[in-house]
């Protein structure tokens, strides 16, 4: 989320505690900034699992690929 957009939920938090705006329309832009805000949680928090996956994946294929040669992988 781009500052500008933190700054305006902010002065939108502001204003709809001091009652100067529609209370419809503060709280449609403070539930957007939480949900794109949970969306790039999301995806990161996917991205992480999936490289920790590929690195499983590539440990596991090294170790039969060594176990097929012969090579002792076990310390």
């Amino acid at each position: 989320m781009s500052e500008n957009k933190t700054l305006d939920t902010v002065i939108d938090l502001n204003e709809l505690i001091n009652g100067d705006k529609n209370i419809a329309e503060m709280m449609l832009r403070v539930v957007t900034a939480e949900s794109l805000g949970m969306a790039m949680h999301n995806a990161v928090s996917a991205q992480h699992n999936a490289q920790i996956l590929n690195a499983a994946i590539v440990a596991a294929t090294c170790n039969k690929i060594l176990a097929v040669r012969g090579v002792n992988t076990n310390p």
